[in-house]
């Protein structure tokens, strides 16, 4: 079996394209700092230990998290030589450019390896040296604006959330304005496995990786080798080729790096890329077939770019949405086939409907989270208030929260169908069946969901306007007196400016509906100095509107 599952994960390792050349290339030297080495002082390495997950499993060199946590100290120092020894040499041990892949099974018939996705688990202490040599990296992509704003994947301050914002501000702006909107979501094969070493290798010169660190990279890229192993019987080693090396701490990096110019073959004039690691998605506004045929062009840019980097895009996958009642719905190609156009899409986890209302998304994380708290209540016979509380929070509540900044719902109906969730959770309990919901929440310490959705818009709007999410504040909200520059502390005086919206689509959008309770707070709570705070001085400030 292992070896079926290493024959399979294998073979779709590929050699990289015979260009070597680069269109674009980001870094210049004359504007640019070049990163050319890492350095691991001991206090460095010893807090990356002590955080290490202790219980992970560990990899081929059998050397164990839990033993370099409780032994941080004792180790730091050895292993902050072994890591600058290795960057000054270029140098990695064999150990440590090999991985454990465990098979996890995905969809469909489960005695076909092909339905199975590899889960790899790298060495323990390189991770800890990836960890660090990531910081850098990533600290240099940053500071130097090396990183397009498209990209929200594995970026601090970005995520799904700011992603399907960014995105669906564009398509609400432009329904609300009576233009149609097009949407083209592109899928990669094998995105992380596929990427050539030789090309990544190029990329990261190309944006400043220079000197021992690129020879470093060199050596990280060659002679990697990997093994299924399953109930302790494992495969032999097989090459691979090509990869970001899944499992690895510094892969998410490199493939961003890797897929940044992607942007370039779009028409950044009129249409927008948004990206979250591989998941890419581009649209623009139609007004008339010059639009339809830059989309188009777009597309074809986009399957070329996959071709010249040693990837491909997946006909079947690749989808396109078209936004608007009056879309006249046009036809694209891929590679000679019509891409397929669905009037609902899973986008990072969230349904969006081609009338991008929220209900199609409601009631399917609703009907989830039903069939969750049926599991916990047929597999469990002590159900006190703290057990089902805490397993509600654990499993339940995520599922119904997850990034609703994007998908925040304002039909009655929908928000009766959420909170019916929380309903039939509460009752759960042993005792309290019969009470009221506000008794039961009260006893359970919980609010109601349509709160909670309200305090993460005023998080979400805080974190906006203060330059924690990386993205352009003046894109979402305008303020009353533009005497204040953007992005700072004293901008956050001013009051923001309602929206004039035409259709609810964007009227209840997140950027017009927080702006009057986002308003209504006091002037020292939005100006709070840090996330934490404001949370615990908007949670305070609630409790006493409450006893009021």
């Amino acid at each position: 079996m292992a070896e079926v599952f290493n024959r399979v994960f294998s073979s779709v390792f590929r050699h990289g394209p015979d260009t070597n050349e680069l269109s674009w290339k980001p870094y210049d030297e004359s504007i640019h700092s070049a990163l050319s080495t890492v350095e691991f002082p001991r206090e460095l390495v010893e807090r990356k230990l002590k955080n290490i997950k202790a219980h992970s499993a560990p990899g081929p060199d059998n050397l164990y998290p839990c033993i370099l946590k409780n032994c941080s100290f004792e180790l730091s120092d050895p292993l902050s030589i072994i890591f600058a020894t290795s960057m000054a040499e270029g140098n990695l041990p064999a150990e440590w450019k090999r991985t454990n892949i465990t098979p996890i099974h995905k969809s469909g018939p489960k005695n076909q390896a092909e339905n199975y996705r590899p889960i790899n688990v790298c060495s323990a202490v390189c991770k800890i040296m990836e960890s660090i040599i990531k910081d850098a990296l990533t600290e240099h992509l940053l500071d130097n604006g090396l990183i397009l704003p498209s990209q929200h994947g594995f970026i601090p301050g970005r995520s799904c959330v700011t992603n399907l914002l960014t995105y669906l501000n564009e398509v609400t702006t432009a329904l609300d304005s009576g233009v149609p909107y097009d949407v083209i979501m592109v899928d990669f094969r094998r995105a992380f496995d596929v990427v050539p070493f030789d090309l990544l290798l190029i990329k990261l010169e190309a944006h400043g990786i220079l000197g021992e660190l690129l020879h470093w990279f060199d050596d990280w890229t060659k002679g990697r080798q990997q093994r299924v192993v399953i109930n302790g019987h494992s495969s032999g080693w097989a090459d691979v080729i090509s990869s970001v090396v899944q499992g690895s701490v510094i892969g998410p990096v490199l493939f961003l790096l890797f897929i940044n110019d992607i942007d370039c073959v779009v028409d950044g004039e009129g249409t927008k890329m948004f990206k979250y690691a591989d998941d890419s998605k581009f649209g623009r506004r139609i007004r008339s077939d010059k639009d339809v045929i830059a989309l188009q062009s777009d597309l074809d840019g986009v399957a070329h770019w996959a071709v010249l980097n040693g990837m491909a895009l997946h006909p079947q996958k690749t989808m396109v949405i078209h936004f608007g009642y009056n879309n006249p719905r046009h036809r694209y190609t891929l590679y000679g086939t019509e891409v397929e156009s669905s009037a609902c899409v899973k986008d990072l986890g969230i349904l969006i409907n081609e009338k991008c209302t929220p209900e199609d998304h409601v009631a399917a994380i609703a009907k989830r989270a039903n069939c969750i708290l049926g599991q916990i209540r047929r597999s469990t016979i002590n159900r006190s208030v703290n057990m089902v509380t805490k397993m509600y929070k654990t499993y339940v509540r995520p599922l119904i929260e997850s990034s609703v900044q994007a998908w925040n719902p304002w039909l009655q109906r929908d928000i009766d169908h959420l909170e019916k969730v929380q309903r039939r959770a509460t009752k759960l309990i042993t005792g309290i069946g019969s009470k009221s919901y506000d008794e039961r929440l009260a006893i359970c310490g919980l609010s109601t969901l349509e709160k909670r959705r309200l305090r993460g818009d005023m998080l979400q709007c805080y974190k906006i306007l203060n330059g924690f999410t990386n993205i352009n504040t003046t894109d979402f909200f305008s303020y009353a007196s533009d005497r204040h520059s953007i992005n700072t502390r004293s901008a956050m005086e001013d009051l923001l400016v309602p929206e004039k919206n035409r259709l609810d689509v964007r009227k209840y959008f997140f950027t017009s509906r927080v702006v009057n309770d986002w308003n209504e707070i006091p002037l020292e709570i939005r100006t709070a100095s840090s996330i934490n705070s404001f949370k615990n001085n908007y949670d305070m400030y609630c409790s006493e509107c409450l006893q009021d």
